[in-house]
């Protein structure tokens, strides 16, 4: 995925494991309100378990099942959008 800067400040960017550590932190900070809709957000815990799912999420862009970039602002993670369960979609 190439990087799309969206305005001087924000910015969509491909998922990398460097910025494990920052989202995680995000999802730490606010775990119970992201629980209340996102399940996953309690099976975080600890930064190699982001690590992992950044992984993850690159081997399923790769196989076109899975469209993700992490959003930024000022260069900061700031959360995630995705597209998923794509079955049949062209991108």
């Amino acid at each position: 995925m190439e990087n799309l800067h969206l305005t001087d400040h924000l910015a969509l960017v491909a998922p990398i494991s460097p910025l494990a550590a920052d989202l995680y932190a995000l999802i730490a900070a606010d775990r119970a309100n992201l629980s209340r809709w996102l399940p996953w957000a309690n099976t975080m815990h600890e930064v190699a378990d982001e690590a992992a799912f950044l992984t993850y999420a690159q081997g399923q862009i790769a196989a076109h099942q899975l469209w993700l970039a992490i959003i930024t602002v000022n260069g900061k993670p700031a959360g995630m959008i995705d597209l998923h369960d794509k079955k049949g979609w062209s991108c």
